[in-house]
């Protein structure tokens, strides 16, 4: 492998070694995943699975991704620059072009800002850069939600500023960074403010941080709901799923506990996402997050992401595979339409879920409601870290779990 002073290639275990090996010799082609955090966990087995070979490459060697059997080779990079040069001397001189797949809203800007370098040896979702930037970018999209007559929740400023008119703004309200870039500085994906002192502290903090926001209004939410699709080269869909988020942590944060949804006025609101997107000329994968706001009694759609999610491997137990139709349509191969059908799965972090419904509910004081929260997450369900066939990943996340807690408990001390 070329720069290995740089790159880390962790030693095969025997069954990775000989799947590797006769998968180079029957060259199929390998799907290459970038970023091996949860999402890329997930695509992994999903793909894997499958008997696809799979790459994955991270700036973090400790990614739990990275711990998972269908993982048959890891790489780690120091940075972008690095990233690109690895991706281009790698697959240079192939017969054949490998998939990519992008598993964070970071990796995605980076495949749309060099695709014209990529595209010579690799093959990825490519709609044109601009609608790759404006879905991206909060205040773009919204602007194009608007010109398409769809419902989204309502923007007081499309930037971080002092000079707004706090009298056209509706408290409380919240700050949500513009895009990827505002986000990693914010470190979260979203600011709760409830009054106008607040709003200026913020704003201010904001503004000297470089940090570009929106101001939005806060959703009274019934409810919160996900379109997941797969949207082929002739922006044709050829797949949907849709499932309710029962439990979230932090408050605008992601699923802990989501389960399919099959009600009819959900899909229906999703499908007409879905024609914008196919109107736009989007292609790939991508997850719709929506809600139903009780202020206005309407759908609302809250952001398109194009990419994976988080909970990728829901449908594929209800057998929609979205990782393997994605790969097989990038190479060409003919991929049936699917549907959702009605089978009920649940997909839950069980610690996560815990420790976010213990802070909640003060469970551990109250017998009665362990036992509800036992109760929503009991059923057909698919764990985020846990599998019979593949338990490594569960036993490093549970370990770094436990290192954290007394890592901290020392610091506290």
């Amino acid at each position: 492998m070329l720069f290995n002073q740089n790159f880390y290639d962790p030693t095969f275990n025997r069954n990775q070694k000989n799947r590797y090996m006769n998968n180079i010799k029957s060259k199929s082609v390998e799907a290459i995943i970038l970023g091996m955090n949860i999402t890329g966990l997930h695509v992994a087995r999903n793909l894997g699975r499958s008997n696809i070979l799979v790459i994955g490459i991270d700036f973090d060697s400790k990614q739990v991704g990275f711990k998972s059997r269908y993982c048959n080779k890891k790489i780690v990079v120091a940075d972008k620059d690095q990233l690109l040069k690895f991706l281009y001397f790698n697959n240079r001189h192939s017969d054949h072009k490998q998939v990519l797949f992008p598993t964070s809203d970071e990796f995605v800007l980076f495949i749309s800002e060099h695709s014209n370098v990529l595209k010579k040896n690799y093959l990825f979702s490519n709609p044109c850069d601009n609608i790759i930037e404006t879905i991206n970018n909060k205040a773009r999209i919204y602007k194009l939600f608007s010109a398409y007559h769809i419902a989204h929740p309502k923007i007081f400023s499309d930037k971080t500023s002092l000079n707004d008119n706090l009298d056209l703004i509706k408290f409380p309200c919240i700050f949500k960074p513009v895009g990827f870039r505002s986000l990693q500085k914010l470190g979260k994906k979203a600011i709760k403010i409830d009054t106008r002192e607040m709003y200026k502290q913020v704003a201010l903090k904001l503004l000297r941080l470089n940090i570009d926001c929106i101001t939005q209004e806060l959703l009274n939410l019934k409810a919160q709901y996900s379109a997941y699709a797969y949207i082929d080269r002739n922006s044709n869909i050829k797949a949907t799923y849709f499932t309710e988020k029962l439990h979230q942590n932090p408050d605008f944060g992601i699923g802990t506990l989501v389960q399919t949804c099959n009600d009819i006025s959900v899909k229906n609101y999703g499908n007409i996402i879905l024609d914008f997107l196919k109107k736009i000329k989007y292609q790939g994968l991508c997850e719709i997050e929506y809600a139903y706001d009780l202020n206005d009694n309407e759908f609302k759609v809250i952001e398109i992401n194009t990419r994976p999610w988080v909970q990728n491997s829901l449908p594929t137990k209800a057998g929609i595979n979205f990782a393997q139709i994605a790969y097989s349509d990038l190479l060409g191969h003919p991929i049936d339409v699917y549907k959702d059908n009605k089978m009920c799965i649940k997909w839950v972090d069980i610690i996560s879920d815990f420790k976010n419904f213990c802070v909640k509910k003060d469970v551990l004081f109250n017998r009665k409601t362990i036992f509800q929260w036992i109760k929503s997450v009991r059923g057909n369900r698919i764990e985020a870290y846990y599998s019979t066939d593949d338990p490594m990943p569960f036993v490093f996340h549970v370990n770094q779990l436990v290192r954290y807690f007394f890592k901290k408990k020392n610091y506290n001390e």
